[in-house]
């Protein structure tokens, strides 16, 4: 605080295992050099903990939902000098920042190592490989991940879940996070029901149920990445089944039935298909996870091209339809509501399930066409579709904007309906 004054010193950072990463706002720190002080006072009071600091500059975009990033100071065992500390990793660094450098240019480093933002993180004892300049991460989502964990492995129906084989996709997987930590948690409940069960019955052990995750995101380094992990958390690799899609094209394959998939792959026999493309699954999955609030909701017309009859035939096996677990952005409408947003939420995701379609009255001459009043969907699915939804308000991320976690189980009349066929 002595150092920076008159400016006040920085309320908090993101840690991501030797990484520690600021978002200082440029109007507060318009110095650089405050910047590095602040990233060289951290280095040397971390006791080891940090090798290198960073600092944000713009927001998350592009394909693979990275950032740009300064590096503020970094230990003598990184390699690199905090004169050569400015560094981006996409084609347009330049452009973007050329206004905000002015006054750094002898810092700016366009050839640097992104290896030395690689680094390893420990969730809940499971060991996340990942590099912070090619892959995604989100340090705060881990209260999330536990909420989806217990959602998974703890929720009400699930009272013969640890006598079942479990089935879980997710289609925005990143580097594996919580793929990975739903294995290793779902080895121990296993290991524990298999070691109760041998010490009250001298009989044969049966073998234990499976678990299978599959898991597929865009970012082929991601993928290289959560490989990586599954060998260091020592997980059977054959529960795996990894793929690098289009996030349609996976969602779609997951549901559909052979014949619609032989044909599918018939037609597009032109195209050469990626080596990274995983083998189909033959079950469908128990859950599947969305976790990408910027556009998940848009992917979910990829359901049309599931098969009924499969979903039908898992829920007189497992007495379960597949359940879907829907991450979005969403708005309140009113102030007065509390779970207004919620219902935003859900509007959202039910309009990309079953277009809405107005009424006669709604089209009336009288109405106003720009009322964005919400539709309040929840029932429709929930009375009509047994879809048996339900929210949960996962974090703020501007006023009056947060994301909200939308579950909906996906029941056969829901994917006729989806399909046109209105007959059910």
């Amino acid at each position: 605080q002595q150092l920076l004054w008159p400016l006040p010193p920085p309320s908090s950072y993101e840690q991501i295992g030797k990484i520690a990463h600021f978002n200082l706002k440029q109007d507060i720190y318009k110095n650089f050099h405050h910047q590095q002080l602040i990233g060289q006072v951290l280095l040397e009071t971390s006791n080891g903990t940090i090798d290198v600091v960073v600092q944000k500059v713009g927001q998350v975009s592009g394909k693979y939902r990275t950032y740009d990033y300064q590096v503020l100071a970094s230990s003598p065992s990184s390699q690199i000098t905090t004169e050569t500390t400015t560094t981006t990793t996409t084609k347009n660094k330049k452009k973007k920042k050329k206004k905000a450098k002015k006054k750094n240019d002898s810092n700016e480093h366009d050839d640097y190592d992104t290896s030395l933002m690689e680094t390893t993180v420990v969730e809940d004892g499971v060991t996340v490989h990942l590099n912070v300049a090619e892959c995604y991460w989100c340090t705060r989502l881990s209260g999330e991940r536990q909420e989806v964990l217990n959602e998974i492995l703890y929720s009400t129906n699930n009272d013969k879940s640890l006598q079942q084989d479990l089935v879980v996709a997710d289609v925005f997987c990143g580097v594996g996070a919580i793929c990975l930590l739903l294995a290793k948690k779902r080895q121990q409940l296993l290991q524990q029901q298999q070691n109760s069960t041998t010490i009250a019955t001298t009989s044969t052990t049966i073998s234990p149920p499976t678990t299978k995750i599959i898991a597929n995101d865009w970012n082929p380094k991601a993928i290289e990445y959560f490989h990586s992990s599954i060998r260091a958390n020592h997980l059977d690799p054959n529960q795996f089944q990894l793929s690098c899609q289009e996030a349609y094209d996976f969602l779609m394959d997951l549901g559909c039935n052979d014949n619609e998939r032989d044909n599918e792959n018939d037609s597009s026999s032109s195209s050469s298909s990626l080596s990274t493309t995983a083998k189909m699954p033959l079950e469908l999955p128990d859950h599947v996870l969305m976790n990408f609030p910027l556009e998940a909701p848009k992917f979910l017309g990829a359901l049309r091209w599931w098969s009924w009859e499969q979903v039908q035939a898992k829920k007189d096996a497992s007495s379960t339809y597949p359940r879907f677990h829907v991450y979005t952005f969403a708005r309140a409408t009113s102030s007065d509501d509390a779970n207004d947003v919620e219902e935003v939420a859900v509007d959202i995701v039910a309009d990309e399930l079953l277009p809405y379609i107005t009424t006669m009255a709604e089209n009336d001459d009288d109405c106003d066409e720009t009322d964005d009043t919400p539709k309040h969907r929840r029932r429709e699915l929930n009375e009509e579709f047994d879809a048996n939804v339900s929210t949960r308000l996962v974090r703020d991320v501007a006023p009056g904007k947060v994301v909200v976690c939308v579950g909906f189980s996906l029941t056969p009349k829901l994917i006729r309906y989806m399909q046109g066929d209105y007959r059910y």
